[in-house]
């Protein structure tokens, strides 16, 4: 019986520090829009600093439509051709310049996906 509730204390304990750490991360909103007159697929692939693997999204959007998101600091954000996205489905790494690297001072930003 001791040793179950200092089991159920040790888990709740590193239960709540986790979530403490996890909130203590600068998180940075930007909107990524696309500036070009015709719809547009894009394919981004994010690399937290946190995490080991990679996040990678789908998005389509219309002319001048926005999409909002939220990444940590130091975030490398990578709008991939398809080059990239084979070698991420084969594992790798994008070894590439980012798009763009979370900052904060790019919080509430809006950022063309499209360069002129």
């Amino acid at each position: 019986m001791k040793k179950l509730i200092f089991s159920i204390t040790l888990l709740a304990s590193l239960a709540v520090n986790g979530l403490s750490f996890a909130q203590n991360k600068k998180q940075v909103s930007l909107t990524l829009k696309n500036n070009s007159i015709l719809p547009r697929k894009y394919t981004l692939v994010c690399y937290q600093p946190s995490q080991k693997g990679n996040s990678t999204i789908g998005i389509f959007l219309a002319p001048y439509a926005s999409k909002t998101i939220k990444n940590e600091v130091g975030t490398k954000l990578f709008l991939a051709n398809q080059n990239q996205i084979n070698t991420v489905m084969s594992g790798k790494k994008i070894d590439s310049e980012p798009f763009l690297i979370f900052k904060e001072e790019l919080n509430n930003k809006t950022i063309d996906l499209r360069k002129n």
